[in-house]
């Protein structure tokens, strides 16, 4: 396709965007400035925005909020941002709201440690390795939560589960740090 033809569409895409949100009463939702589209922020929101904000609040509140926060951004997070795409754009943009959402997970998954609601830490640790089943973090507090829960036989799945992973995905071993760490809760009482 032409560079013409390219700007056709472009322009018909538009102003059928731009009909839509008339529809649900946007007035000058898509801008032109500068020789660019953009949306305008005032008039649209967007669930990136609110998944970005709640966990911007998140890092302000007490230990209840917290909780509350970061449990609703991760109900946001519903799959990869604009699956099916592989504009470089589009890969930056998927990878930056993934280690958000990972990072989200991660933080939940501490604050239930540490309130000793093992069971819950372990439902977003599971969310964590599905989302990456190479996170090594993920593996590695699963492993110590399930010791914490005197659950042996858990330690034991987990870590033959992650080296299985790293050995069809990669063809590779767990590092060293995570070899001494399963020997390390194999051995303590």
């Amino acid at each position: 396709m032409n560079t013409e033809q390219t700007s056709k569409r472009l322009h018909t895409y538009i102003y059928q965007i731009r009909r839509v949100m008339k529809n649900f009463d946007i007035e000058k939702g898509v801008l032109y400035e500068n020789k660019s589209y953009r949306l305008a922020s005032k008039r649209v929101k967007s669930d990136i925005e609110k998944f970005e904000n709640i966990i911007k609040e998140s890092t302000k509140n007490n230990i209840d909020d917290k909780v509350n926060c970061l449990e609703e951004a991760i109900h946001l997070y519903r799959s990869e941002y604009l699956k099916g795409f592989y504009s470089q754009w589009v890969i930056d943009e998927r990878r930056r709201l993934e280690q958000i959402y990972l990072l989200s997970l991660e933080r939940l998954s501490k604050i239930y440690i540490e309130a000793k609601e093992y069971n819950r830490a372990v439902d977003y640790l599971h969310i964590m390795i599905k989302t990456d089943p190479l996170l090594e973090k993920a593996h590695e507090m699963l492993m110590i939560v399930y010791k914490k829960m005197d659950n042996r036989i858990a330690v034991i799945h987990q870590y033959e589960s992650f080296y299985q992973t790293l050995k069809s995905e990669l063809g590779i071993e767990p590092k060293s740090e995570m070899k001494d760490l399963y020997s390390k809760l194999l051995k303590e009482k």
